[in-house]
């Protein structure tokens, strides 16, 4: 090897050691505030005024040192040369607000770091991050419905006050049957006619009530999306909802198909229940005798008909892979990630992830 090369090769582990030392200091300095002695808003205002670096480059010194500051194993990794900055850059940009799941999975993140080359990991922290954001989204459906609240208190003056929060699905619910019993008088307010509508509601003036979903293939079957522009997971009059909301609803639905190349519809097809029957339905309420999770107690028109074998992975739609689940365990096995296991003696257990 020429003297010319050697030197560069010198140098360059030379500044990876700088590098390295740099992350682990800052960020300490950084944790430590003392920055603000110096009269600057966040630790990035200080690199940009006194360490002349661009508003990019310091948000992205900031952002490693503090990773490397508060994660043990990724110090020593990168203190002792078995990952390099490059890496820590490539972990920092995968796990920022991904925290919580990175947390859960640094170790094995770091394995696969200190046997790749940064590229190599780069396409790997990107596959992290996709499941990663999946779990998060699953984290928060199943926070959302755990919120759900819905509190009616009477005032002083004998009216009626209600309050309270509802889980994307319910809301969608809520929203749509208001809108079905909502009269279409322009001259009142639209809160005043959707208390009107919630009244005809609670009266018995039923009307059936559906909503659709729209979401692509893909991402149902729980493959990420080739084209996000076009990807689909959304509830009408809430938005994206996480993919396993989805497909808990589909447990039990119409479905139906709509076909497009971009913006423009080429086919509608015709709703099918290609999941549980009417028929079907009866049979599993009667069997089941409502939810079948021990010491639930939930009545059998309290629950959704669950596949055991989720249908979009090939689970047969017969009695013997179909449940009586009420919402809230239903939403427990989907977004929660329960599992269902039969015992012995014909009765259901519940395993916690």
């Amino acid at each position: 090897m020429l003297g010319g090369s050697v030197e560069v090769l010198e140098l360059l582990a030379e500044r990876e050691r700088i590098e390295a030392q740099l992350l682990q200091k800052f960020g300490a300095f950084a944790a430590s505030g003392e920055w603000a002695a110096d009269g600057v808003h966040n630790p990035t205002r200080w690199l940009i005024h006194h360490g002349r670096l661009s508003p990019l480059d310091a948000a992205r010194l900031v952002r490693n040192a503090r990773l490397v500051h508060h994660h043990d194993r990724t110090a020593k990794l990168l203190d002792s040369g078995d990952i390099t900055s490059a890496h820590v850059d490539v972990i920092a940009r995968a796990a920022r607000h991904r925290e919580e799941c990175f947390d859960e999975h640094e170790d094995t993140l770091l394995d696969a770091a200190s046997t790749l080359p940064v590229e190599g990991f780069r396409t790997v922290a990107r596959r992290w991050r996709v499941l990663a954001d999946d779990v998060l989204a699953d984290r928060d459906a199943t926070h959302a419905f755990a919120r759900r609240r819905l509190h009616c208190s009477v005032t002083f003056r004998g009216t009626v006050r209600i309050d309270g929060e509802l889980d994307p699905h319910g809301g969608a619910l809520v929203l749509a049957a208001l809108d079905a019993h909502s009269e279409r008088d322009g001259t009142r307010p639209a809160a005043q006619r959707r208390a009107d509508a919630l009244v005809r509601l609670a009266a018995g003036e039923h009307a059936t009530v559906t909503i659709d979903v729209l979401v692509d293939a893909d991402t149902l079957t729980g493959e990420f999306p080739g084209d996000l522009t076009t990807a689909r997971c959304d509830l009408p009059r809430v938005g994206p909802v996480a993919p396993n909301t989805i497909r808990r609803l589909a447990c039990d639905a119409l479905l139906g198909r709509i076909l497009r190349s971009g913006s423009e519809i080429l086919d509608v097809g015709r709703r099918q229940r290609r999941l549980a029957t009417p028929a079907q339905r009866r049979a599993v309420l009667a069997r089941d005798g409502g939810c079948i999770i021990p010491g639930c107690g939930a009545p059998p028109e309290w629950c959704d008909i669950h596949h055991h074998d989720p249908w979009h992975h090939g689970g047969e739609t017969n009695l013997d892979n179909l449940y009586a689940l009420c919402r809230p365990d239903h939403v427990a096995v989907h977004e929660g990630k329960w599992k269902l296991q039969r015992k012995p003696d014909g009765t259901i257990q519940a395993i916690p992830p």
